[in-house]
Formats: C-alpha cells, sequence, structure tokens
C-alpha cells in the first residue's frame, strides 16, 4: 500500500510502490506492483522490474527498536513471545517470526499475488 499526501492508503499503482516505505518490508495488505516489462509507452523509462522474487522474506524484524518499535508491556496478544529475545525477532503485523532474508515466505507470496494491481 501506498500512503498519498491526504493520507489515503492506495492499492500500488506502478513498480515499486507496494512496498511500506518507511521499513522496506511488505506489510499485510501489500500486494505486488505491475509486471515486469520493457514496455513504457514513456522514453524516459527504459523498463520496470521487480528486483527480487515476489515472495522471498525480506528477512526478520526487530520489533525492540528501528520503525517497528513495539512496547509489549502496553499491548500484547495471546501466544505472542514473553521473553525480550522472542519479541525482537517477532513480527507483529504478520503475527509470527519471518523467515531469514531470502527464504521463501509462503503467506506473503500468496497475499502478494491475490492483492497485484494489476491482477497476475
Amino acid at each position: 500500500m501506498q500512503n498519498d499526501n491526504d493520507g489515503q492508503r492506495r492499492r500500488p499503482t506502478a513498480a515499486g510502490h507496494s512496498k511500506n516505505q518507511n521499513s522496506g518490508k511488505d506489510p499485510p495488505g501489500s500486494g505486488a506492483g505491475k509486471k515486469p516489462t520493457t514496455s513504457m509507452g514513456n522514453e524516459l523509462v527504459d523498463a520496470y522490474l521487480w528486483v527480487k522474487t515476489v515472495g522471498e522474506s525480506d528477512g526478520q524484524c526487530n520489533a525492540a527498536g528501528g520503525v517497528r518499535a513495539w512496547d509489549y508491556s502496553v499491548y500484547t496478544k495471546p501466544g505472542w513471545p514473553t521473553t525480550a529475545a522472542g519479541q525482537a525477532a517477532f513480527d507483529l503485523l504478520w503475527g509470527r517470526v519471518d523467515p531469514a532474508a531470502g527464504v521463501w515466505f509462503p503467506e506473503q507470496a500468496l497475499e502478494l499475488a491475490r492483492l497485484a494491481v494489476p491482477a497476475l
């Protein structure tokens, strides 16, 4: 999803717009952008491309710091980790520990394909 200047969340309409611009991750609700192509219709653009395989993990999150910092003392759910080490690796948006970078992430792959704009 991308946030426009008016704060409204919109589906991606161009390549590269499905990423959460703050974290480099694909949060739930994201879809793949335009399919790779060299048929641009714009002399200033050579191609749209995907720089990694859709569904390949971007790596584990660190909910203890950075853009996804989370205070477990304020809010938690049953089944969420209770140790500092477990909380640091837990992805709150997906409700799981994400696969390591480059490892297949089946839930993410299916959602990116299902929500792709345009449809795959």
